[in-house]
């Protein structure tokens, strides 16, 4: 933290708009995260009275030790609070700088500390859930084929990216087959079994009709605010893909499995008509193309098992293992192993 400095944060805001003269002349630092990276609110002061700069902003940076997943998911969420953010449609944080520069350690984000944001209990709300729907139906809308240009970001119709993903499952099942043995009463094994060498054919038609997603779309990570609408956070894994992607992240990992199994045909119902209002057209079947999406996803548990298990709770968030148990029983649930090629 010895690189930033008030000078250096009062160049920054003045180069984005967020301050006119009025320097900052002060800052104090509060860590408030430490997962896939680090996250800190810079609490600001000013010189002189009546300036309307932020009172605070956060700083993410990469975490040590996983710079190189890091750098990937910088150069993603860089590109779009650069490129696409004043294009998506939704709420999203203000950004105010960002660099990828691992070799003087200035990888950075610099962002609005959006006020008001409540707490997430891992249970959305039916008002959360549907602003979420339809606010991922919004941005999956204003980007389906035809696209508007998008940045590189990892894409699902990329045969590389999902030779990628086969792989990584395929390695870490063998050692991780037992652990989720014990999970959704054992019945992920067949699934695991037959995934094995198919992960990129099962997964091919999630790249079929493409458009820009969240990548992590679940409830933490689009809270609610006290007026009760939905910001959008963390761009980190943003991706192209079916609009079905979003769902199969946000309906399994931001319900407990019985309020899923409750809402999860009405929310997929809700999207489809959310495209439709917003002038695009739906995928032929979104329910298989849900189940697909949440293949995918029990299939990104197993590659990150080791990252993410075990795991004790930070900050008073339930422990990862919870997520691994959420995503592995919507994938018993939904029969996900009839999708496997």
């Amino acid at each position: 933290m010895r690189d930033l400095t008030a000078d250096w944060l009062s160049g920054v805001l003045r180069s984005a708009g967020a301050i006119g003269a009025t320097p900052v002349t002060s800052l104090d630092v509060e860590r408030i995260g430490d997962f896939s990276s680090q996250l800190w609110r810079l609490h600001l002061g000013y010189g002189g009275a009546g300036t309307e700069g932020p009172a605070s902003v956060i700083l993410k940076r990469p975490k040590p030790g996983r710079e190189a997943w890091s750098r990937a998911a910088f150069v993603s969420e860089l590109a779009f609070y650069r490129d696409v953010a004043p294009h998506c449609g939704l709420a999203v944080p203000r950004f105010y700088y960002g660099a990828v520069e691992p070799a003087n350690d200035r990888t950075m984000l610099l962002l609005e500390d959006v006020a008001g944001l409540q707490h997430f209990s891992w249970n959305a709300s039916p008002a959360h859930a549907r602003r979420a729907v339809e606010g991922l139906a919004k941005l999956h809308a204003r980007f389906l084929e035809p696209p508007r240009r998008l940045p590189a970001f990892p894409s699902l119709s990329d045969a590389s990216t999902l030779e990628r993903y086969g792989a990584a499952f395929d390695a870490s099942w063998s050692k991780s087959r037992d652990f989720f043995a014990s999970l959704a009463g054992g019945g992920f094994t067949e699934i695991g079994d037959r995934l094995v060498g198919r992960v990129p054919r099962s997964l091919a038609p999630l790249g079929a009709r493409t458009t820009l997603l969240h990548g992590d779309a679940h409830g933490e990570n689009i809270p609610m605010t006290a007026a009760g609408s939905v910001v959008f956070l963390d761009w980190a894994s943003a991706c192209s893909g079916a609009p079905s992607f979003d769902l199969g992240v946000f309906l399994p990992m931001s319900f407990d499995p019985e309020n899923r199994r409750d809402r999860e045909r009405a929310l997929v119902a809700l999207h489809s008509e959310c495209l439709r209002r917003e002038g695009a057209t739906p995928l032929d079947d979104p329910w298989l193309s849900y189940r697909l999406a949440v293949l995918r996803r029990a299939a990104l548990m197993v590659e990150n098992v080791e990252s993410l298990h075990p795991s004790l709770a930070v900050d008073g968030n339930p422990p990862a293992n919870f997520v691994i148990e959420r995503c592995i029983t919507a994938a018993v649930d939904l029969d996900v192993g009839a999708l496997t090629g």
